[in-house]
């Protein structure tokens, strides 16, 4: 009997981070699900903690980077939904999958989100998003992340796999062109998982800020496109000004006057 849930952990030189994650999956109450990791030809001891979990299934090679990988195991998920369950991240708690299979079971959609808790080490701040996501909800921000979605497989048939040519915001480039033409969505207020905030897109704020200005041109009407573009300059400065006291308690107190919940 096929999976109804396939859970993908992309992974590389993760062995310090990875025990937890996959920890989360192998504590969950339901067991109908499948877990690959899809490891890019890891240096370190990021295969001996995979070997470890036995409920794991793995391929370890060299790809062109996250996006890649995740679409590998999108390929090869036997899944109804997948679930991407990055090194870092962790199921929020040990009844999730049971919770989303029985939404799965209730009726048929063509995504299952929720709430993520963000782990936000450089302020000290940790806090809790979501909401029902609509397609204008994308215009001046990213509405849904990828850590709350469960997503059906043939979706990516209708849609297509993440474009690499996107390296930080490949799944937001997806969720834009999936409100835009998908309306079949369920929203649970439930926190699903627990996301680790310094990751690529974190890092690399530039980069961010350049595909997320060719996602909107790419799939926002003109006149979104034209106000983003007139706030962009604001944008820049602000980004940098951030990346020069990154770690400074005036960037500590930044982020808790604005995150903390």
């Amino acid at each position: 009997m096929a999976p109804s849930i396939t859970l993908i952990t992309v992974t590389y030189n993760a062995e310090k981070i990875l025990a937890e994650t996959l920890q989360s999956a192998a504590d969950q109450t339901f067991k109908g699900f499948e877990h690959w990791v899809i490891d890019g030809g890891s240096k370190d001891g990021t295969m001996d903690v995979v070997k470890k979990f036995p409920h794991v299934k793995y391929i370890s090679e060299k790809d062109e980077g996250i996006y890649d990988a995740m679409n590998k195991g999108i390929e090869i998920a036997e899944g109804e939904f997948v679930y991407f369950l990055n090194a870092g991240d962790c199921l929020f708690n040990s009844a999730i999958l049971l919770q989303i299979s029985e939404h799965i079971q209730k009726r048929t959609y063509d995504m299952i989100y929720g709430d993520v808790f963000f782990k936000n080490h450089p302020s000290g701040v940790d806090f809790v998003q979501g909401r029902i996501v609509e397609f204008k909800d994308y215009y001046f921000s990213i509405a849904l992340c990828h850590q709350a979605a469960f997503i059906k497989k043939e979706l990516f048939t209708k849609l297509g796999l993440y474009k690499l040519n996107y390296k930080i915001l490949a799944d937001q480039e997806w969720f834009v062109n999936y409100f835009k033409n998908c309306d079949n969505s369920l929203y649970i207020t439930q926190t699903v998982a627990s996301y680790e905030t310094v990751g690529m897109s974190h890092k690399q704020r530039f980069r961010n800020m350049i595909e997320n200005n060719q996602i909107a041109k790419t799939y926002f009407p003109t006149h979104i496109y034209i106000l983003r573009m007139i706030r962009h300059p604001f944008l820049w400065t602000k980004v940098w000004l951030l990346s020069k006291i990154n770690n400074t308690k005036v960037y500590h107190w930044y982020r808790k006057l604005f995150f903390n919940n």
